[in-house]
């Protein structure tokens, strides 16, 4: 098999992605490429490949998820989804992009922040996240959810 549009992309723009963060004071030691994830749901198996986390000893800060459609907004919900269910402990933040839009999610609350490159944290605003108390979810709803993320669906 060759390589799809989608992975020449993804090749292309992780230097960019990875800029971006550098610019805001991220150290380069702190930023995992391609992180693979494996997830079955319902007798589906999925295997997830990530571009981009942001990491530190023990504690995912932020997780990235790059997308190629002009709306984010519809699949908002399944990057959620996702960092509940395939991390411990939660990170504080998922990213979802498409160069063009950035929605930062806070993964504990499911709040979004919509917007350009800025809606990035700074390094040392990152820092200072912490969970004051974790909202528990219906994983079976979230394992839903997730498998409708992945399949594109």
């Amino acid at each position: 098999m060759g390589n799809s549009s989608k992975e020449i992309s993804l090749k292309e723009k992780l230097p960019l992605l990875k800029a971006q963060f550098l610019r805001k004071g991220y150290p380069l030691n702190s930023l995992e490429e391609n992180l693979l994830l494996h997830f079955t749901y319902q007798n589906h198996s999925f295997l997830i490949s990530l571009p981009l986390i942001i990491k530190e000893d023990l504690q995912t800060l932020l997780v990235v998820d790059l997308k190629f459609n002009p709306s984010l907004i519809s699949l908002e919900r399944g990057i959620l989804a996702l960092a509940r269910l395939l991390f411990k402990p939660w990170p504080y933040f998922a990213l979802l992009t498409n160069f063009v839009n950035y929605h930062l999610i806070e993964v504990s609350s499911g709040k979004c922040l919509r917007g350009s490159e800025e809606v990035i944290p700074n390094y040392s605003e990152i820092k200072k996240c912490s969970f004051l108390s974790l909202k528990s979810f219906p994983k079976e709803l979230e394992e839903r959810i997730l498998a409708i993320y992945l399949s594109e669906g």
